[in-house]
């Protein structure tokens, strides 16, 4: 039961010096139980305690627990309860302390994407999408945004570099033939409605 497991957790966080990374688990345990300002705290707790054992220069670290997923943790979760400033904030200090956090980067870009503000929205993701050369669903988001924002020439870029790392991506496909249609390829955007025909669920709403 996840009532014995936050037990079990606090009972270790007598018992041990380093307590960075049973605080991260009990956080996450929190979190699954819905208990998210409660998360918040043991995640920011963990990154007062990682830091610390960063610090000592007399203590070996073996198992490395990144301070950025921490910080990103606490931002998704403060998103979630609506405290946007404290969700950007604590994204920001992932990305200090890992300048090639990209998640924390997409978090942001959803964030101002929630909030109407496609020039951030645009700027965040477009930097996720640069450190995140191997992630497909980055570059999709990116080019359904470019593409929302009337850019169709950089949208259709991005979504072909999404397509390229996952061709049977249907929604890649659609989003592309729409960029290709608005700016002006009607060849080419009837190729890609095409395929995403021939890939996407019969289920998919867009099929019609």
């Amino acid at each position: 039961k996840m009532e014995d497991a936050l037990g079990f957790y606090e009972l270790a966080l007598r018992n041990v010096k380093n307590k960075g990374y049973i605080r991260i688990e009990r956080g996450r345990a929190l979190t699954m139980q819905g208990l998210l300002p409660r998360a918040i705290e043991e995640f920011r707790l963990a990154s007062v305690d990682l830091k610390k054992l960063e610090a000592d220069k007399d203590e070996d670290v073996v198992f490395y627990n990144s301070s950025a997923l921490v910080e990103h943790s606490i931002g998704v979760l403060y998103a979630r309860i609506g405290q946007v400033d404290s969700a950007k904030a604590a994204l920001g200090r992932a990305i200090t302390e890992d300048l090639s956090y990209f998640a924390a980067h997409l978090e942001l870009g959803r964030i101002a994407l929630a909030e109407k503000d496609t020039t951030t929205a645009i700027s965040e993701l477009g930097l996720a999408a640069e450190l995140a050369t191997d992630e497909p669903w980055v570059h999709y988001l990116h080019g359904s945004t470019l593409l929302n924002a009337g850019q169709h020439a950089e949208a259709v870029a991005a979504l072909k570099k999404a397509i390229a790392l996952e061709p049977l991506h249907a929604e890649s496909h659609f989003a592309l033939a729409q960029a290709l249609e608005k700016g002006g390829d009607r060849p080419g955007a009837l190729a890609e409605f095409n395929r995403f025909l021939e890939i996407a669920p019969r289920r998919d709403q867009q099929r019609r």
